[in-house]
């Protein structure tokens, strides 16, 4: 995440931004800034995703 992206969520009330293919996966610690990113999605031994279910989000492969 870059530097205009943290101001953005910041200046947005830490509204949830999910993004994909930036290579790696990104999820936040407790009290980071809102930021997921499932990363390229595809591997040689699998593919990821950001499932979202019952109001919890996780990394999936």
């Amino acid at each position: 995440m870059n530097a205009e992206q943290k101001k953005w969520i910041s200046k947005n009330n830490n509204l949830m931004t999910i993004i994909g293919h930036t290579y790696r996966p990104h999820f936040p610690e407790l009290r980071d800034i809102a930021f997921f990113n499932d990363g390229s999605c595809v591997h040689p031994r699998s593919i990821t995703g950001t499932e979202i279910e019952n109001s919890k989000i996780s990394l999936i492969k």
